[in-house]
């Protein structure tokens, strides 16, 4: 997730990382914790580089909003280790 919010991976490669490490993941997370995770694989699934498909699609998203999906649930996740600490 920072990698893509600190612009060091492009949306297209974040988004086949994060479908691979989220389909393969057998972490027992906290309820709160998955509820993250799941949200940020919807709206990476949601992911469409291309303008002129994405104005076709009800739910997409363009990279700068996939980025800003991925700081909320970094930030998300950050204050839950906070609150578990």
């Amino acid at each position: 997730m920072s990698a893509l919010v600190e612009r060091g991976i492009d949306p297209a490669e974040f988004r086949q990382r994060y479908s691979d490490l989220y389909l393969g993941d057998d972490t027992m997370w906290s309820d709160a914790e998955f509820g993250v995770l799941d949200k940020l694989f919807a709206e990476t699934d949601d992911f469409e580089p291309d303008p002129l498909l994405r104005a076709e699609l009800v739910h997409s998203l363009d990279a700068d909003e996939l980025r800003q999906s991925a700081a909320n649930a970094l930030g998300r996740l950050r204050a839950l280790a906070q609150d578990q600490q």
